[in-house]
């Protein structure tokens, strides 16, 4: 019943508080609005019941404001080692060094993966695809040699990429790609270890590829009117890391499962949007969570002028006459069904012997109608459809008997 200014709000997990502040807001009795708010996830944040709440300034109880949502997304963390080799396979003194990774889903649903294993000039070693199983994990192994060229053998040091990619949106994570980093050394043709077990693994997807740094990128909500034409996305973008080229894709679901060709995207609606920014020499690409994209239906172009029509005393004298409703109005660009009413008659007989319906607009002049003018106030109104809004528009009309 009054203006809020202010509204609080808080997040938890299973009822331990996450977070909580204050945005400003300016909402009137009646009205209802929106706010974003950055949340903070902790480290080690599972599955769970993750609740919401606001409440305005004055409201002494948050309670009908609290909304509630399961936390049901995958979340990969690589590991990738070298081990000093497998006994016996090349003899006593030359076992090849084994590249073992794994990959873990710590998350709370199943992810589709691909892991990889490449070199820094990204020649692909290694590809596997399969679905990881929440709480579970998968090895892969990579066995070298001397003689196969994949490692170098004069004593540098070789790094190798190990990388899962899901297409899910993870729990923390800006482009659905993790990471880890293996090092080893070679020293003779024979291929014998001199230094290996050089290791790594990502923490929550925060482990960078060596040559290149992370990108990011976000996409603000965005709401247009419908014009008849395909709208694109051009609502706030952050972005951070690469300057590479952002693209946009168009779904009309919020899991982004049922695509909708850029050309499409333009009856009202609610669509949802992702953007991909494209790599750069020094940066990784990265995709968006998607964003609501909403094509608002437009306001009803019905035009309408009010005319006058005129008929014989003689034509009314001993039956009715029925007008066209193009003899009392000129109406166009009506978008939906129009309807028709009398919003008041300005000469005091026109009720008695004028007559409109209300479906077609059609005008009947009563049998023995007398001479004179009949004018009256006639509203139109367009029902509207998928693209546009209602409309009504009120002219005035004239009957003239004589």
């Amino acid at each position: 019943t009054s203006r809020v200014s202010s509204a609080y709000w808080g997040a938890s997990l299973d009822s331990v508080e996450l977070a909580s502040g204050t945005v400003e807001v300016d909402l009137m009795p009646g009205e209802s609005g929106s706010f974003e708010v950055e949340l903070a996830l902790p480290d080690d944040l599972g599955g769970g019941a993750l609740s919401f709440w606001a409440a305005g300034d004055g409201d002494d109880d948050a309670g009908d404001g609290v909304q509630e949502a399961q936390i049901v997304r995958p979340d990969l963390e690589v590991t990738a080692e070298f081990l000093e080799g497998v006994p016996g396979v090349d003899g006593a003194e030359g076992s090849k060094p084994l590249l073992v990774v794994t990959v873990t889903n710590v998350g709370t649903a199943a992810a589709d993966a691909t892991t990889t294993v490449s070199d820094e000039a990204g020649s692909a070693l290694l590809t596997e695809t399969g679905t990881i199983a929440a709480g579970e994990s998968v090895i892969y192994t990579k066995e070298f040699s001397s003689d196969d060229g994949l490692l170098p053998a004069d004593g540098s040091e070789a790094v190798l990429i190990a990388r899962a990619v899901t297409d899910a949106e993870e729990f923390y994570d800006s482009n659905n790609v993790d990471y880890a980093i293996a090092s080893m050394r070679y020293l003779n043709a024979e291929g014998k270890v001199v230094d290996a077990g050089g290791g790594g693994s990502n923490t929550d997807d925060d482990t960078p590829v060596p040559s290149k740094a992370r990108s990011s990128i976000s996409l603000a909500a965005q709401t247009t009117t419908y014009t008849g034409k395909a709208l694109a996305y051009s609502g706030k973008v952050t972005k951070s890391g690469s300057t590479g080229k952002v693209t946009y894709a168009y779904y009309s679901d919020a899991k982004c499962t049922k695509a909708v060709k850029a050309a499409d995207v333009k009856n009202a609606g609610t669509y949802y949007v992702r953007a991909a920014l494209a790599a750069d020499d020094s940066h990784d690409g990265a995709t968006s969570v998607a964003a609501k994209f909403i094509i608002a239906k437009a306001d009803n172009p019905l035009a309408a002028k009010g005319k006058t029509a005129k008929v014989k005393r003689s034509a009314v004298k001993k039956k009715a006459r029925t007008l066209a409703v193009s003899k009392i109005a000129k109406i166009t660009k009506a978008q939906g069904t129009k309807r028709f009413k009398v919003t008041k008659w300005t000469t005091s007989k026109a009720k008695k012997y004028i007559k409109v319906n209300a479906k077609t607009g059609k005008v009947t002049v009563k049998k023995g109608t007398p001479k004179g003018t009949y004018k009256f106030k006639l509203r139109v109104k367009a029902a509207g459809n998928a693209n546009y809004e209602a409309g009504t528009k009120t002219v005035k009309v004239k009957v003239v008997v004589k």
